[in-house]
């Protein structure tokens, strides 16, 4: 072989190797979310969601805006008086996913208790559909699916290509940067990113008490509610004109609740 033609072969061989190795460390990061929710007892529900993510796994986080507040106010409307505490940190709504494995872990709540939830992952069977539109510097690419009783459209950016999103929206060719139900009564609004190619991988969450699958949690969570209405406890409860309804909302939308 010709020595410079060696030379050359062995810069662009080289330099594929370089860009590949970059492209993979600029798929770790960090996406801040304002997530909002149409709460019966709260319809101006605003959450804080933090997901970072990698091309193998992701883990989303998320706790109200007012979680870290202390003290009191008074509104100048009503004159009602709300007074905030501090929330423990030792439990957060989370989702871990983890694609290559095809497993979900998760805390989710009922009420004031968490349960450990460890399931098999499953995949929003997503359609695209026309539609461009640019969030913060990446231009998106817009899609549509119905999970768990709702209907999403998303937009996706291909220029990060990993499959991750806010809460359990994941499957897309592209970081999913914000995401509304048809209903808006769930919304991913995206605030902020930061790449990380040189941060720690991700790591899945301890299991400290024992897992339950996803139709053992919605088991105990009707057994719950049911009980509760049967009682007649004001207990996860709040009052409209009189009438009282059970505050049985989640994002994850529970049939026949």
């Amino acid at each position: 072989m010709n020595f410079k033609r060696f030379v050359r072969l062995d810069f662009f061989i080289c330099f594929i190797l370089l860009t590949t190795h970059s492209n993979a460390q600029s798929q770790l990061g960090v996406v801040n979310y304002l997530q909002l929710e149409k709460q019966p007892s709260d319809p101006n529900y605003k959450g804080h969601g933090v997901l970072r993510f990698s091309k193998t796994n992701s883990v989303y986080t998320e706790k109200s805006v007012l979680a870290d507040k202390e003290g009191s106010e008074t509104s100048a409307e009503t004159n009602e008086t709300r007074v905030y505490s501090k929330s423990s940190t030792s439990n957060v709504d989370y989702t871990y996913t983890n694609f290559a494995a095809q497993q979900i872990l998760s805390n989710e709540r009922i009420l004031s208790k968490y349960f450990f939830v460890k399931d098999t992952l499953s995949k929003p069977n997503w359609k695209m559909v026309p539609g461009k539109r640019k969030i913060g510097t990446y231009e998106c690419l817009k899609a549509v699916t119905t999970f768990r009783s709702r209907t999403y459209t998303a937009w996706f950016t291909p220029a990060i290509p990993v499959s991750a999103g806010p809460w359990k929206l994941w499957g897309l060719p592209g970081l999913i940067l914000e995401a509304t139900s048809s209903d808006e009564v769930v919304r991913f609004l995206f605030q902020s990113i930061q790449l990380t190619p040189n941060g720690p991988p991700l790591q899945a969450p301890k299991e400290h008490k024992k897992p339950v699958t996803l139709a053992q949690f919605v088991t105990f969570r009707k057994e719950k509610f049911n009980r509760l209405k049967k009682a007649g406890t004001a207990t996860g409860s709040f009052s409209t004109n009189g009438v009282t309804t059970w505050n049985t909302f989640s994002v994850e939308n529970f049939p026949n609740e």
